[in-house]
Order: structure tokens, then C-alpha cells, then sequence
């Protein structure tokens, strides 16, 4: 499943996508696209937690993500 996450502020929004520790910031007014690894196990959904700090991304039984800026670049996460 892909999923959006928009930045409506007006300061860059970090993102954190575990397990692999990589960030990305998403500009102000801008967005990426997250494909969410899915599974039939109810009980792995992962998680998708605001912080202070940003936004962190933990999908379900830690399988890696994919994800693309709004120009649909490819990001290294």
C-alpha cells in the first residue's frame, strides 16, 4: 500500500524510517510517498508515530521501505 505524507507547515519535516535509521526531510508545502510493506498477521501492523522531533515510520516485522519525493525520485530509506 502507498501512502502520502504531506508537510502543510512552513519548516522542513523529518522523517524517520526504522529499522534502517535513515531520514528524510520533507520541504514545506511538499510531500513523498511511502510504499507500507503489508502482511496478513494482524498482530505486526507497525506503526506510524509524531514526535517532537518528526514523524517515524516502523512498518510491520521490519521489512524495509520504499519511498519517492513528489518529483518521484527514489529515496535512498
Amino acid at each position: 500500500m502507498k501512502i502520502t505524507l504531506r508537510n502543510g507547515g512552513d519548516q522542513p519535516l523529518n522523517v524517520m524510517f526504522e529499522p534502517a535509521a535513515m531520514e528524510v526531510d520533507i520541504p514545506p508545502h511538499d510531500h513523498i510517498v511511502v510504499e507500507w510493506p503489508a502482511h496478513d498477521d494482524e498482530n505486526h501492523l507497525g506503526s506510524i508515530d509524531y514526535t517532537a522531533a518528526g514523524i517515524v515510520l516502523s512498518p510491520p516485522w521490519a521489512e524495509p521501505m520504499e519511498a519517492w519525493d513528489s518529483q518521484g525520485n527514489e529515496l535512498d530509506v
